[in-house]
């Protein structure tokens, strides 16, 4: 499963988290076939704004109320490039999307893990459309054929 942690993809076994699309083409359904209810929370900016503890907080308080998923973005619209996270880590080196900075990574693995221990499924979007082109965000577009056009470095998660 491509969009699974890294931790998760080492497991020959399918984890019950996992979803797919059930056998009628109608539903989404967990990995042994259950149902899965699309009840989610937007945190869009939880990997870029909040440390381990409010992350794990935020998630520890959402799977009480009842939530299944996630939605969050990885390059954060509101200066999600040029401003660092919780630790001082921004996402790219230089704002180069072919040049991933692997602490901010360790941080969106530790949410996503988290996440999923307990019980929630993350809804990852890899970037707002303002890092593409122009849009409503303030960039900056980073995403171009001479940085990205080859297939070769960030591809999403």
């Amino acid at each position: 499963m491509p969009n699974a942690p890294s931790s998760l993809i080492k497991s020959s076994e399918p984890d019950a988290r996992w979803l797919r699309v059930s056998e009628d083409r109608r539903f989404l359904v967990r990995a042994d076939g259950a149902p899965f209810s699309w009840f989610a929370d937007t945190a869009w900016e939880i990997f870029h704004r909040l440390d381990r503890e409010d992350a794990a907080y935020y998630l520890e308080k959402r799977t009480e109320q009842g939530f299944t998923l996630i939605q969050s973005v990885v390059l954060a619209e509101f200066e999600g490039i040029r401003q660092p996270n919780a630790y001082g880590d921004c996402a790219l080196v230089k704002e180069d999307p072919t040049r991933l900075n692997e602490a901010y990574f360790r941080h969106v693995d530790w949410i996503v893990e988290k996440a999923n221990r307990l019980g929630l499924v993350v809804g990852m979007l890899p970037t707002w459309g303002d890092k593409v082109g122009k849009t409503h965000g303030n960039g900056p577009k980073i995403f171009t054929k001479t940085k990205n056009g080859n297939g070769s470095g960030f591809r999403g998660c």
